[in-house]
């Protein structure tokens, strides 16, 4: 698989990192917890199905 496209899909998995801490964030300072924790669950199991598809198919992106 060409670099460019490994370094996307990185890219990607860094972005639902971000999205999950940020919505981490927004359920600790927020009332509305059961709906933020489902949307947590969601953003977390994706993120973890994207990580464990990169490590056995791509391997980890070198620096």
């Amino acid at each position: 698989m060409e670099e460019n496209k490994i370094k996307e899909i990185f890219t990607i998995i860094e972005m639902f990192e971000t999205t999950l801490c940020a919505l981490k964030w927004h359920r600790h300072n927020s009332s509305a917890f059961l709906e933020i924790d489902s949307i947590i669950t969601v953003y977390d199991f994706i993120l973890n199905k994207l990580k464990v598809f990169c490590c056995n198919n791509i391997g980890f992106l070198e620096d």
